[in-house]
């Protein structure tokens, strides 16, 4: 019984390991060291996605789609060494239904964990066009 009981609590130990950080989500741009990029060349690289997000027209945005049909979200991640979101900020956005489904898809996102925590730039664009014109198979 003490055998079964300590194989229980070490893989709830390891299961705890795995719980994503909280999570930060501001409108208050910060801009980390350039060191602290993914890729200081380039900062809207990113780490291989693990978990993909999906981003989704917002339903709100469906109702009235001929009113505005392309929209931008650019958000500045940070990511854990495992690859969770540890704070999402905010830099621009055309409109706040499409900045809440970008930060919605952001904390679903999981990427390829990393020697350290890194940042990156986030570009999310929606185009009704692009949706009517290639629909999900």
């Amino acid at each position: 019984m003490k055998k079964l009981l300590a194989v229980i609590l070490m893989g709830l130990t390891a299961h705890a390991a795995e719980v994503p950080p909280e999570l930060q989500v501001n409108a208050v741009p910060f801009e980390p060291p350039v060191w602290q990029f993914f890729n200081s060349e380039n900062k809207f690289d990113q780490p291989k996605q693990v978990v993909a997000y999906e981003m989704l027209w917002p339903y709100e945005k469906r109702r009235g789609a001929a009113s505005v049909q392309i929209g931008d979200v650019v958000v500045l991640v940070q990511i854990d060494q495992a690859g969770y979101p540890t704070k999402l900020s905010v830099l621009s956005s055309t409109d706040e239904l499409f900045t809440r489904s970008a930060l919605m898809a952001l904390r679903k996102t999981r990427w390829a964990g990393a020697s350290r925590s890194v940042c990156f730039y986030f570009k999310a664009h929606f185009d009704l066009a692009e949706i009517w014109d290639h629909p999900k198979q």
